[in-house]
């Protein structure tokens, strides 16, 4: 299963990253309870940070489907 290109990240993911750089480490909290941890990068728009998970390439191509944040 590919990712849905329209899914859109959580509002936690910018929150994460808000009076931060990009390149900077930051955390939240998944609605599930699993904090997430990763990098502030620029949104595909280039106009506000949100973090992406460490874990945001792995297992693709393997099937299985995007883990959260697969943007």
């Amino acid at each position: 299963m590919t990712a849905d290109p329209r899914a859109k990240p959580p509002q936690e993911a910018f929150t994460a990253c808000e009076g931060k750089s990009e390149g900077d480490t930051a955390l939240f909290e998944a609605s599930n309870g699993e904090t997430i941890t990763g990098t502030c990068r620029q949104d595909r728009n280039g106009d506000r940070l949100l973090l992406i998970p460490d874990n945001a390439h792995q297992g693709r191509g393997q099937g299985r489907a995007p883990q959260g944040n697969d943007f």
